[in-house]
Formats: structure tokens, C-alpha cells, sequence
């Protein structure tokens, strides 16, 4: 039951959406990667998809990268820009439909996804992401969380706790990633190193010790080591590493587990350690970083 005079009195509390944290998310997840380029494809006359774009390009061309900026027309416009352009090609669309998109023009353009292009979209929806082929990986948006926050805004506004002026706006925003086939593939042509990060991947919780990768890849640590950092930059203790932090903030923002919980997940010794390498890593400890995700 809601009062007449409260309707004109409290207009609501409007649902805004954090573009920025969506934009950085978009960059870390495509830039590990190691594509040769990237492209953020726009929805025209959209400010939210504008922003979105505005701090990915800002983030990958600040790690040396090059970074298009496409309109989204679909067709034959956008096949023949991704045909282009340098592979590997890391794209992020405003959107999942824009990322159907973008896969479809990729198909018309003879270019792989995942092996010649790499695919993020946002809205996590479902139907669209699982029912493609290959399915889409994209970023979920805390919109049930916002609309929570609102209606305890407005709650608190009808029980005379808050007045009309002061009223803040519920904002939401996206920082993790549903990882699904069109970025799950890591961006290498070397087939050795190709074979490690899939290990790596499948095995990131565990105990990894390099010596029995390279036993398991039939080659010395040595030729593994080397091989890894020269075919994508960093080593193969680094890649591991990053795997189990992507893993941690995921669930530092998306549940409510306990630290300990979290660490034993991501193949920590202990809630210690997990806290001490986040820390060393982003400059926070978790819950710090789980605060500003709340």
C-alpha cells in the first residue's frame, strides 16, 4: 500500500549504471589475453555504451595497445573491418546483442573465435550467450542488487527517514566475467604453450609444480619455461597466479564466502596467504576490495 501524497512527494530513487568498473573489467579480462589489437564496439547514441567504450580504449591504449573504436551495423561493414584488422583481435561489445553481432561478422569474415578473435559482450544474458555458437562470455550487471538498494531507499523514504532532497541513486555495475567459449581459449598459435594454459586452467587449484607439467608435456622445465615467456610475456608461475587472483576477486564480488573459504577455492594455503598476495598484487586486502564491490 502506497500513499497518494507519498507518490508526489517521493518521485523514486533512480537506477544508474556505473560505466567505468564495466569498462576496466572488459580491458583486464580481453588484455590477458595477449591479443595484437582490440576494438569496443559501440551502440550509437548510447552515453552508457559510449563511457563503456571511453574507459576501455583509455585502459588498453595506457598498456600500449592499439584499440578501435567500431560502430555497431552488423553486415558486411563490420565483417570487413575484423578481417582487417590484427589477429589476434580482442573485442568488446556494449552489449550481448552487439556481440552476437560481432560473432556473425566474424563467420562472414572466415575469422575464428576463438582462435583469431575474442569476444566479451555485457548483460550476461543467457538465452542469447549459451544459445550462440560458439556461447558468448560477457559481464553480469548487479541489477537485482540495485533494485534492493532502492526499494530500502524508498523505504526509508516513506517512514520520513530520508527526506525528498536527499535521496542517492541506486547504481549498478559489472566486475567479474561469466568466461564462456569465445574467451576461455588462451590467444597463443604455439600448441605447447596452448596445451599448458589449458592445464593451467583445469588445474589452478591444485598444487601445480612446473617440473611435473613439463614431465606431463614430455619436454624439460626449461624448454617450457622459456617457451612460455617468449610466447606470451609472462611466466608460467605468473599466468598460474593470475588465474587463481581472476578467480578470487569473482568471489569476492559475487559471494558472500568467507575468506577462508575463498582461498581454499582459488589454491591458497590459507586466508593468510590469499591476503597477502592480494595485497601485494592490487594494493587492498580482499576485504577491502569485497566493500567496494558491495
Amino acid at each position: 500500500f502506497v500513499r497518494s501524497d507519498l507518490i508526489s512527494a517521493f518521485p523514486g530513487c533512480v537506477l544508474r549504471c556505473d560505466n567505468r568498473p564495466i569498462g576496466e573489467t572488459a580491458a583486464a579480462h580481453l588484455l590477458s589475453k595477449q591479443c595484437a589489437a582490440y576494438a569496443f564496439l559501440d551502440v550509437p547514441g548510447m552515453s552508457w555504451s559510449r563511457e563503456r567504450g571511453a574507459v576501455f580504449a583509455a585502459a588498453v591504449e595506457c598498456s600500449g595497445a592499439n584499440c578501435y573504436r567500431w560502430r555497431a551495423n552488423g553486415g558486411e561493414a563490420l565483417a570487413r573491418r575484423i578481417a582487417a584488422a590484427p589477429k589476434p583481435l580482442g573485442v568488446f561489445a556494449a552489449d550481448d546483442v552487439r556481440a552476437r553481432e560481432a560473432l556473425d561478422a566474424c563467420r562472414s569474415a572466415g575469422c575464428s573465435v576463438p582462435d583469431d578473435v575474442v569476444i566479451l559482450g555485457v548483460d550476461d544474458d543467457e538465452t542469447l550467450c549459451e544459445m550462440s555458437n560458439p556461447t558468448l562470455s560477457s559481464i553480469p550487471l548487479s541489477t537485482q542488487e540495485a533494485g534492493f538498494r532502492a526499494a530500502e531507499i524508498l523505504d526509508r523514504a516513506m517512514r520520513g527517514e530520508i527526506k525528498p532532497v536527499e535521496m542517492p541513486d541506486a547504481f549498478y555495475t559489472g566486475t567479474t566475467v561469466t568466461e564462456r567459449q569465445s574467451t576461455e581459449r588462451s590467444f597463443t598459435r604455439d600448441a605447447l604453450v596452448r596445451r599448458c594454459r589449458d592445464i593451467l586452467a583445469a588445474n589452478f587449484t591444485a598444487r601445480v609444480r612446473i617440473s611435473d607439467l613439463a614431465k606431463l608435456l614430455n619436454i624439460s622445465r626449461r624448454t617450457l619455461e622459456t617457451r612460455f615467456l617468449e610466447v606470451t610475456g609472462s611466466t608460467v608461475s605468473e599466468d598460474l597466479l593470475r588465474l587463481r587472483m581472476t578467480r578470487a576477486k569473482k568471489l569476492l564480488a559475487s559471494t558472500d564466502h568467507s575468506q577462508e573459504k575463498i582461498a581454499e577455492a582459488c589454491g591458497f594455503c590459507d586466508a593468510s596467504h590469499l591476503g597477502a598476495v592480494f595485497r601485494r598484487q592490487f594494493g587492498c586486502p580482499p576485504s577491502a576490495f569485497r566493500k567496494t564491490r558491495a
